[in-house]
């Protein structure tokens, strides 16, 4: 009799663990989807970030570029204006100018 309640007692027990074993892994499975769900999320937002970092980096070279050849055009515009500044004092100092003596006289009475 001792011997029936003993193995009564151990097939209980080895249920009691196989029991337990499954809970265990039905919990561990819930929580492995629920961690490849946020996985999966987490790359998604990883590659839209990368694709969002790509764009900016793109945006950023044709900036610098643009930038570049103002900053180019923008020196040879100086340059030019410069000789034709210096062209026109060249010009200027070329030239003689008169003034009447009567038009002197007249700037130079009081209003």
């Amino acid at each position: 009799m001792i011997y029936r309640f003993l193995t009564f007692g151990v097939f209980a027990a080895v249920l009691a663990v196989i029991a337990v074993m499954g809970y265990q892994v039905k919990s561990l499975s819930d929580k492995n989807d629920d961690l490849t769900t946020r996985l999966a999320q987490s790359k998604l937002q990883s590659t839209m970030q990368a694709n969002i970092i790509n764009q900016f980096s793109a945006d950023r070279e044709y900036m610098d570029q643009l930038l570049t050849e103002r900053a180019i055009r923008s020196a040879k515009e100086k340059s030019k204006l410069n000789e034709t500044i210096k062209n026109l004092k060249d010009d200027i100092r070329n030239i003689q100018c008169t003034i009447p003596q009567s038009i002197t006289d007249q700037l130079r009475e009081p209003y």
